[in-house]
C-alpha cells in the first residue's frame, strides 16, 4: 500500500519555488513566480517510498483564498523564508504561523526553511541561531538551511518534512 502525504509550502518570496523545483526535477530552474503549483513526487524516508503531494504557493495577498484552500489535508507545512531578509524572517510568526493555525490541520507538522537566496534581500541578515529560536518558538520540528543553486541540503528539507509525518516527530528541544 502507497503512503501518501500532503506537503505545502509557505512564506513571503524567497526562494522557495526554486528550492521545490530543484528537488522535484533535478536542477535549478530560472527564478519565476508562482502563482499556485502542485506536483507528485516520491520520497524515500527510511527505506519506505511516500508519494508526496507538494503544493507551491503564491504569498500574494490576492491570492490569499487560493492559497488557503491548499491547507486542508496538509500534513506538513514548510515555511520559507530568506536568510538576507529579516521581513521574510519576522512574517513567519506575524502571517504564516497565524494563517496555518487559522486554516490548516491541528495535527500538521511544521518545518522552518531559511533559504540563501540573495535575490530577496533587505540588508538585515538572520543567523542561524535565530532561525532555531524561531523554529522553537513556532513549534517547528526542525530549522534546516538550504540553498537550491548549489542543492545544499535541498534533499535533508524534503526527508526531513516527511519523516516527520511518519514518524509524529516532536519539535527539537534546545541543548
Amino acid at each position: 500500500m502507497m503512503i501518501r502525504r500532503k506537503l505545502v509550502a509557505v512564506g513571503d518570496l524567497s526562494g522557495k519555488t526554486c528550492v521545490l523545483l530543484t528537488y522535484l526535477k533535478d536542477e535549478f530552474p530560472e527564478p519565476q513566480l508562482t502563482f499556485l503549483s502542485w506536483d507528485i513526487t516520491d520520497v524515500e524516508v527510511e527505506g519506505q517510498v511516500v508519494e508526496v503531494h507538494v503544493w507551491d504557493t503564491c504569498s500574494k495577498e490576492r491570492f490569499k483564498d487560493s492559497r488557503i484552500s491548499c491547507y486542508k489535508g496538509a500534513d506538513v507545512f514548510v515555511i520559507f523564508f530568506s536568510i538576507y531578509s529579516r521581513t521574510t524572517f519576522e512574517n513567519v510568526a506575524k502571517l504564516w504561523i497565524p494563517e496555518i493555525k487559522k486554516y490548516g490541520s491541528r495535527d500538521a507538522a511544521v518545518l522552518l526553511v531559511g533559504t540563501h537566496c540573495q535575490m530577496i534581500q533587505d540588508g538585515s541578515n538572520v543567523t542561524n541561531d535565530e532561525g532555531r529560536a524561531m523554529a522553537k518558538e513556532i513549534n517547528a520540528v526542525d530549522y534546516i538551511e538550504c540553498k537550491a543553486d548549489t542543492k545544499f541540503n535541498v534533499d535533508e528539507v524534503f526527508v526531513t518534512a516527511i519523516k516527520a509525518t511518519l514518524t509524529g516527530i516532536k519539535p527539537k528541544k534546545s541543548q
